[in-house]
């Protein structure tokens, strides 16, 4: 059996963040002023079947995004947020044009 170490956090508030021309999908922003967005796996899978050229592979401790035929690869962490009970992603360092949309979207 493998125990994974996977991150609590907290201080979290709940928006939508959407990709250019895509719709709004469920995220939370960090206390740390927005540099941090969490997305829960759902909505991951939401965003990315959106993108044409946005491809995940879900791992046990987290995923990868990737964009076939360029060098594009990203690293999300999984982590759980306090309060919320989602398995999430960490979008930090995806390098994605994520905007904070004006919306939530509705839940799934």
């Amino acid at each position: 059996m493998t125990t994974l170490n996977i991150p609590v956090l907290s201080g979290f508030r709940q928006s939508s963040v959407s990709l250019a021309g895509s719709f709004p999908v469920r995220a939370w922003f960090g206390p740390d002023g927005g540099t941090a967005v969490v997305v829960p796996h759902m909505d991951l899978l939401r965003m990315v079947r959106q993108e044409p050229l946005l491809r995940a592979t879900f791992l046990a401790d987290g995923a990868v995004l990737s964009q076939p035929g360029s060098d594009y690869l990203a690293a999300l962490p999984l982590v759980f947020l306090e309060g919320v009970g989602l398995k999430c992603y960490d979008l930090r360092g995806a390098g994605l044009p994520l905007r904070e949309a004006s919306v939530l979207p509705a839940a799934a």
